[in-house]
């Protein structure tokens, strides 16, 4: 029997429920998912508007690494402030070098102020452990130099009001701390540290003592008149340096007067700081009588040198630290030399002109006749607070260079029987600028500094060794050099755009001893890889190459620098660290010089025990 079910009948109810709603929810969903997208797309597209017309800080990540790297230093200069190390100079030059990498590494970033200004209080901490008086100077150029930099800074007003208190219980100056005080008041006259200037200077808001602060200040964008801040000399032989510090770049002119004999420098705008004497300094050393100067015009010091005899001098500025150095070459025994006066009778100036160039070329050439090297100097790099490169391990490239030059010192004199001039025999630092002039005042026939090179790539490596030239052989000389050049001065310093005519009569100069130093550096270089193989199967020959180098600049001798190893390749700084191996580089050294010194001595014979 078939049964049939038919389907119960749907009870009455509203009509949706009699309905397939599924298509109907797909497309309102749709829908939905659409108008949602759009606004979504829309509110992209304006943001994407926005930052088109107000763009974002250009270095989010980047000053997050510098803020980082700041954080850091302060934590390590907060570390040495509570430990006993800090009666130690070398430390709290650590945190220096900390705070420099910031600024130098991140100059872009807000920290790079920060950086500025913390190292510039620094020193004058350093001070209160060391009690060197430089500290204090140093602070305030470093103040200074800040506030030109970062004029909007946040700890503008601040450091305003240290230098206050530096010119006040250092220095004892009331009138540039009043004038100090005039400037922040002019520009933060709502600044809690205008406050506290006041207070120091007993002046209350409104009154007329500080009104007549405020009329003494300089205006912004006021005068670009620097300050001659020291005048100093170095006598030795021949030789007379005069150094001229300024605090700010400056242009000269000079020109020479006879009858009295005189040589006289303008150095433009600029004028006499009202801390140094203006009394004549007195040399008479055979080359000068005394160095007088004095304000010559509201923007110009004239510079005076009182002549005993001359056969030459030179003049050039170091913009990197403001300071116009005067190289003055005379005669022993004080009597005009045949040079200068044949220069005087036919009106040339004897300024690295025709007859010092001459003297350079004949000296050149009796080298090369075979004239017996008596005297080498041995420069070692870097010293005292300027560690020069660091190795990942800390190895510092001052202490390699002071070994090896101390070993090479001692194989000279006992194998070559010539006279050493040791730049320096210890940790101590000497500008860049000032070892040459150690060298020619002791007489010395070869110029040779030792150094350590340093690349960002740790793993560069090898051996190079440099004669000096107004350009670079290739991108790594440069790079070199900047880092050799970096704690004298600016690399900067050396002015691309200098005078024609001053280009070509330093590299006329530098032509005179081109090919002997040339000849030097090949010898130095291939003793140094051949002797050194041994024990560094895998030296690289990075061979000769030229860079401008200020230890090199006006040696008038045979001068090389030799990069004996990359301090910051790992491998190499633990052969650096190794005393046999700064043996090696002693003996490859001084083989080198042994064999150019045979070469240009025929006749010399080493003496025994070799």
């Amino acid at each position: 029997m078939n049964i049939h079910h038919e389907a119960a009948p749907l009870k009455a109810g509203p009509l949706f429920f009699c309905i397939d709603i599924s298509p109907l929810f797909r497309y309102i969903s749709t829908r939905v998912v659409m108008m949602m997208l759009g606004r979504i797309s829309a509110a992209i597209f304006l943001v994407c508007s926005f930052l088109l017309v107000f763009p974002p800080s250009g270095y989010p990540s980047y000053d997050s690494e510098a803020g980082r790297k700041y954080r850091i230093a302060c934590e390590r200069l907060d570390g040495l402030k509570k430990s006993k190390r800090k009666k130690y100079r070398s430390y709290w030059m650590d945190c220096v070098r900390n705070f420099e990498l910031v600024e130098k590494k991140y100059p872009k970033s807000p920290s790079a102020g920060d950086a500025c200004f913390e190292k510039a209080g620094l020193y004058l901490d350093m001070y209160g452990v060391s009690r060197i008086r430089k500290d204090v100077n140093t602070s305030i150029s470093r103040y200074n130099t800040c506030l030109k930099k970062y004029p909007r800074h946040r700890a503008t007003p601040k450091a305003y009001y240290s230098l206050i208190e530096i010119y006040l219980d250092y220095k004892k100056d009331k009138k540039k701390a009043g004038k100090t005080y005039g400037t922040l008041a002019q520009r933060y006259p709502k600044s809690k540290w205008t406050k506290r200037a006041s207070a120091r200077f007993g002046l209350s808001p409104g009154s007329r003592k500080q009104k007549t602060q405020l009329r003494r200040a300089p205006r912004k964008g006021g005068s670009s008149t620097g300050l001659v801040t020291d005048i100093r000399h170095r006598s030795g032989g021949p030789y007379t340096r005069i150094v001229v510090d300024l605090n700010k770049p400056f242009t000269f002119k000079y020109h020479e007067l006879r009858k009295p004999d005189r040589l006289v420098f303008d150095i433009k705008k600029a004028r006499i700081d009202t801390a140094l004497e203006i009394e004549p300094v007195t040399v008479n050393d055979g080359v000068l009588k005394q160095i007088r100067f004095s304000q010559y015009k509201t923007d110009t010091v004239r510079v005076v040198l009182d002549l005993s005899s001359l056969e030459s001098y030179m003049a050039f500025p170091l913009k990197g630290h403001d300071r116009l150095v005067i190289d003055v070459k005379g005669t022993s025994n004080g009597e005009p030399s045949q040079t200068y006066s044949q220069a005087n009778k036919t009106g040339q100036r004897t300024g690295k002109t025709g007859s010092d160039i001459q003297q350079a070329r004949e000296l050149a050439k009796a080298l090369k006749d075979g004239d017996i090297i008596k005297t080498i100097a041995i420069d070692a790099g870097h010293g005292g607070h300027d560690p020069g490169a660091i190795g990942k391990y800390g190895l510092k490239e001052k202490n390699i260079t002071l070994d090896i030059a101390r070993r090479l010192s001692r194989l000279i004199k006992k194998k070559l029987n010539c006279k050493v001039v040791m730049i320096r025999d210890k940790d101590t630092f000497i500008d860049l600028d000032q070892r040459p002039i150690i060298a020619k005042v002791q007489r010395a026939d070869l110029f040779i500094s030792v150094h350590a090179n340093a690349n960002r790539s740790r793993r560069m490596k090898g051996i190079e060794t440099y004669i000096q030239g107004l350009e670079a052989t290739d991108r790594g000389a440069s790079m070199t050099a900047a880092r050799e050049n970096a704690y004298a001065m600016s690399t900067k310093t050396h002015d691309k755009n200098e005078p024609a005519v001053d280009r070509f009569l330093r590299e006329i100069t530098w032509t005179a001893w081109d090919e002997e130093s040339l000849q030097l550096a090949h010898a130095v270089q291939a003793s140094l890889v051949r002797r050194v193989k041994p024990a560094n199967s895998r030296v690289v020959d990075l061979g000769v190459k030229r860079a401008f180098f200020y230890v090199l600049i006006n040696t008038e001798m045979p001068s090389i620098l030799a990069e004996v190893g990359f301090i910051s390749n790992p491998k190499e700084e633990r052969l650096l660290r190794k005393a046999v191996y700064r043996q090696r580089i002693a003996e490859a050294l001084y083989r080198g010089v042994k064999n150019y010194v045979k070469g240009k001595t025929p006749k010399m014979a080493e003496s025994r025990g070799r």
